[in-house]
């Protein structure tokens, strides 16, 4: 039980009293939607160092021509649409899932 009230309490920060009015299934739904949290930042996190590293790596080692920069920054640009648009794919299936649509 204490594992249970560290990740409650700890990592999610709810609080006692609404922890304890919870029931185990509401618990473990607030955990699974946190662990999908966490991951979601995650690959945010991993995609925005990943545009870092290639910026720097194409300053370092820049196109011979305007076109192959103009193809570079298209790329990072469409790279960006898809990622939101995923995200808004995701939240409105968690939207739906949740009976807020």
């Amino acid at each position: 039980k204490e594992d249970i009230l560290s990740v409650a309490v700890g990592e999610i920060g709810l609080t006692y009293d609404y922890f304890y009015s919870l029931s185990l299934s509401e618990y473990y739904t607030i955990v699974d939607g946190f662990r999908r949290k966490e991951v979601n930042q995650l690959k945010a996190t991993r995609w925005a160092v990943w545009q870092i590293v290639r910026h720097n790596a194409f300053l370092k080692n820049p196109p011979a021509s305007p076109e192959k920069l103009m193809k570079f920054e298209d790329e990072i640009l469409l790279d960006q649409e898809r990622t939101n648009k995923a995200a808004e794919k995701l939240k409105s299936a968690i939207k739906k899932r949740n009976g807020n649509s």
